[in-house]
């Protein structure tokens, strides 16, 4: 049978309703911009959770925002093909550079359940913010607006921290907001923002960890969270301004160190924007140790990231009277190098109110109004225009950026009402939080949590260079609520209606009441074996595991049809099996697109966990098309055994046959005879063979289902009759003749003959075939075992006798050619003696004639009871035909030399003779048409000859 496919053309059927709130997108974080690779594309890593029993797949597809237009290539995917315990977790690889709204919906069989979006996802840059108050703002001042909601950052500030930063949300940069985790306003970063969505149309997001005057001496003595003196104020660094650090040891460096190794590792960086220098000319900086100090400090920072972030540095050094610094600047200039990825930025010592007033603050430090717009237009020009004269490429184009770190997948096990979450392994260190934020609560700094209340968990993992990866949101309550397990059964539950625990498959989806049909979730259609089709099921691929907790004790079977689906017309080669607990329940032979429908029906008991695997026969998955067709639990009781027949009827032996229940489901069978129990076997087993019986004996053969709480089923019984002989050298009931090999006539074949008793009389026997050979009267004591071991087939005691078997006689007859009519007379020459002379006419005469009608043989033979001898020489008393259409008398067989005796050749048509007819034997040959005497026909003298035309008489 072939079924025929529909293509949806829209990918999946539409559910009447979608549950919006059971469904949640955790990661990625709405507004989250992804660093854009050489190529401009990025990994956009989904995860989230759902509170539907089952579903098949996870999709997502990125559309252009306000429209249902969806980006080129990026149409519904499927994320998770087998998500499993409320939870899934998949990737959008290779998405372009670009700004989009993000849709995910989880399917059942091309069934959309649930669906939800989040408005912005983006693929553009990432820029992380060093240096000092120019770089990070400054409080007072405001800064400029933006106008792109393209422009993202985390609207957050941690002073002077230590700490990672608190779990993100992103927003487009506001004026009076704050760059995370430590920039003051929008300063002119937003503005810079707005400028480079305009040239290269694509999404930015900015990330600040400068501190307000710090010096490059600042950040190498906080390098391992050391202390340090401010430049200005002479005290230690960030001294009494965090409660939560009020020593301020560790800044700033570590407030910068904290602010990239959480953002951009989770969002990937396109290169660090440098903008410090004023410090340094306020201490007097000279050209080489503050070249020397920045160095330090750029392979520190790449060091501690684990990657060769590009660095674009700012040539700043004018700090309000002191003005400008050629030291500075010369080491700023110095470090420039494009093959160590260190680009040029603005120049922005002449932005300065002796130059044009109101571009900086009273003190003539602070960049304000129009030279924060000043200083936004020259970052851009830096990072837009050509590198340098001559060269046609800019920033963009030579810059390598580094991509974000992946989010992990976490791995569940649910036990009774406790669930274990697992991070994967190799990373340094784990922190378990309640909740979002690092800073939480841990409760935990194992690779792995075990929970049984409602609360969530969020998973902080540090890579070895100290980055941190976060993990979507665990919501325990939820977990418990999608893999809760039945506490009552009234008939029929069908698995494709319950919580998978895992699912994997060889080829796209696990499909629930379908058979898999491809890569595609819903791509199969209804399925069916060998022409039966089946509304319920669970339809596999190749290679699949689907498992089930299921409740101890209160399922009492597994039932299901199982095979390769019709839409398979020939191939295939799958392998079934069950698992209960790890216990190997069930392997089926090797299945393909012409196997029959098996059946299965496997007992539960006190199993918590029912897994269902499907492996290909060795030759690959091509059309290993597999149907758990009607996959079902049942809470029946045990019904007794069908079908119960005999197989081996021996002389000791009786075999039963049974079948299992048609009801309920056996662990084992309970075996009796004559309503004695005699055995117990597994549930698998359906024959037993009971030995030890007499011959030609009749006993009733039982047997009992057992249920997996014990309990026994009635009793289907049978009666059957052993058998009493089983060998016979018939027909003369074991009477052979003396010298004869003879073959027995057996019931039951495949024995082994021997001798009991006898052996000196017995000249042959064959222990296979039970050929024998006496050389004796006997009696020879014969025994024939089948079944050796058991004696299922067992005669002991066959006897055998032998007769003397008589010489046969000689015989002759006065005449061997006959006229019609003529009588011939036989005679023995033999006597018999004591036996009986018998002629093959059955006449007992020792002579005898008798006229016969036609040629006839005629031999005899002497008979000892009932043991004949050799059969006597033959004679054949050859009679003239009577009449024939022609005679054709040939020379040498046809002569005639019988004495005086004379024969008549009459035919019809014509006589053709080439004879001798001797003296004095007589011929008359008389023809209708002809008669031809040919050369070599000779009359001897003597003998009397007729030959006349004329019609028979």
């Amino acid at each position: 049978m072939t079924k025929v496919k529909i293509a949806l053309l829209l990918g999946v059927l539409i559910a009447p309703m979608l549950s919006l709130a059971q469904f949640t997108i955790d990661l990625p974080i709405n507004k989250s911009v992804f660093q854009r690779n050489s190529a401009g594309q990025a990994t956009i890593n989904i995860a989230g959770s759902y509170s539907t029993k089952v579903i098949s797949s996870v999709q997502a597809r990125l559309v252009t925002p306000g429209t249902s237009t969806p980006i080129s290539g990026f149409n519904w995917t499927i994320i998770d093909d087998n998500p499993v315990k409320g939870n899934y977790y998949g990737q959008l690889t290779n998405v372009p550079q670009g700004w989009y709204t993000l849709e995910v919906r989880t399917v059942k069989s091309g069934t959309v359940i649930s669906s939800s979006s989040i408005s912005r996802v983006g693929v553009g840059d990432v820029f992380l913010i060093f240096g000092q108050s120019n770089a990070q703002g400054w409080e007072g001042i405001s800064g400029l607006s933006v106008s792109s909601d393209r422009v993202i950052t985390h609207n957050y500030i941690d002073p002077c921290s230590i700490s990672f930063p608190s779990f993100q949300s992103f927003d487009k940069i506001a004026i009076a907001g704050n760059i995370g985790q430590h920039g003051i306003t929008s300063w002119y970063w937003g503005n810079l923002g707005d400028k480079l969505v305009t040239n290269n149309n694509v999404p930015v997001a900015f990330f600040n960890g400068a501190t307000s005057g710090s010096s490059t001496q600042n950040f190498i003595d906080s390098f391992n969270g050391g202390a340090t003196t401010h430049p200005f104020t002479g005290s230690q660094f960030c001294n009494g301004v965090n409660p939560a650090n009020t020593s301020g040891v560790g800044t700033p460096y570590t407030t910068f160190l904290k602010t990239m190794q959480y953002y951009n590792s989770m969002y990937g960086v396109r290169a660090v924007l440098w903008m410090q220098g004023e410090s340094e000319t306020f201490l007097g900086s000279g050209q080489a140790s503050y070249q020397t100090r920045l160095n330090s400090v750029i392979s520190r920072v790449r060091s501690d990231f684990g990657s060769t972030i590009p660095w674009v540095m700012a040539r700043t050094s004018f700090y309000g009277t002191y003005g400008s610094s050629s030291n500075v600047i010369n080491a700023q200039t110095n470090l420039l190098n494009t093959s160590n990825q260190i680009f040029q930025g603005p120049f922005t010592d002449n932005v300065n109110n002796n130059v044009t007033a109101g571009t900086r603050d009273t003190e003539n430090v602070h960049l304000k109004g129009s030279g924060l717009s000043e200083i936004a237009t020259r970052w851009n020009t830096s990072l837009t225009s050509n590198l340098y004269t001559g060269n046609t490429q800019n920033f963009f184009q030579v810059s390598n950026p580094i991509s974000a770190n992946s989010v992990p997948e976490l791995g569940y096990t649910v036990s009774g009402s406790n669930v274990t979450v697992t991070a994967p392994s190799g990373y340094s260190s784990y922190r378990w939080v309640i909740s979002d934020s690092y800073g939480s609560t841990s409760v935990s700094t194992s690779q792995s949590i075990t929970s049984t209340g409602s609360n969530t968990y969020r998973c902080y993992m540090t890579k070895s260079n100290g980055n941190l990866v976060v993990s979507q949101k665990v919501d325990i309550a939820k977990i418990l609520s999608q893999q809760s397990l039945a506490s009552t059964c009234s008939g029929t539950t069908y698995l494709s209606n319950l919580a998978p625990y895992s699912l994997s498959n060889g080829l796209g989806p696990v499909e629930f009441d379908k058979s898999n049909g491809s890569s595609a979730d819903g791509d199969g259609t209804v399925q069916s074996l060998n022409t039966t089709t089946y509304s319920k099921g669970i339809g596999v691929y190749g290679n699949s595991e689907v498992t089930y907790r299921i409740p101890s004790g209160l399922y009492t079977s597994f039932k299901a049809s199982i095979g390769v689906d019709d839409d398979v017309l020939s191939g295939g080669s799958v392998i079934f099996k069950v698992y209960g607990d790890g216990n190997l329940l069930y392997t089926s032979p090797t299945m393909n697109a012409l196997s029959s429908t098996i059946d299965i029906n496997l007992a539960l008991c006190s199993y918590t966990m029912l897994r269902l695997v499907t492996e290909n026969a060795g030759d690959g998955s091509t059309n290993d098309m597999a149907n758990w067709s009607n996959a079902r639990f049942t809470c029946e009781s045990t019904g007794a055994p069908t079908a119960l027949s005999t197989y081996k009827i021996g002389s000791k032996c009786l075999g039963l046959n049974w079948s299992a229940p048609s009801s309920g489901t056996a662990v084992n069978y309970e075996v009796y005879i004559d309503g004695n129990v005699v055995d117990t076997v597994s549930s698998d087993t359906y024959t037993y063979l009971f030995g030890g019986l007499t011959s030609s004996t009749t006993y009733t053969l039982g047997v009992k289902s057992i249920s997996c709480s014990g309990a026994k089923s009635a009793t289907s019984s049978i009666s059957a009759q052993t058998n009493g002989r089983l060998i016979s050298y018939s027909p003369n009931f074991n009477f052979i003749c003396i010298g004869d090999t003879v073959m027995p006539s057996v019931d039951n074949p495949g024995g082994t003959f021997a001798i009991q008793d006898g052996a000196g009389m017995v000249d042959y026997l064959n222990a296979t075939t039970g050929a024998i050979k006496l050389n004796g009267t006997g009696p020879v004591i014969l025994s024939y075992i089948i079944d050796n071991g058991t004696n299922c087939y067992d005669t002991s005691g066959v006897y055998v006798y032998a007769q003397i078997k008589p010489l046969p006689p000689s015989i002759s007859a006065d005449v061997d050619l006959l006229n019609t009519g003529d009588a011939i007379t036989l005679t023995s020459n033999t006597d018999c003696g004591s036996y009986d002379l018998i002629w093959s006419n059955g006449n007992t005469a020792v002579s005898f004639s008798t006229s016969p009608a036609d040629t006839t043989q005629f031999y005899a033979q002497c008979k000892n009871s009932f043991c004949y001898s050799n059969q006597s020489n033959t004679i054949t008393a050859k009679v003239i035909p009577d009449c024939p259409d022609s005679f054709y008398l040939e020379k040498g067989g046809a002569n005639l030399n019988y004495g005086s005796r004379s024969f008549d050749f009459f035919a019809e048509d014509q006589i053709e003779a080439l004879n001798i007819i001797n003296s004095p034997t007589g011929a008359i040959y008389k023809a209708g048409d002809n008669i031809q005497l040919k050369p070599g026909f000779e009359v001897k003298s003597g003998s009397v000859f007729s030959a006349t035309i004329g019609g028979c008489p």
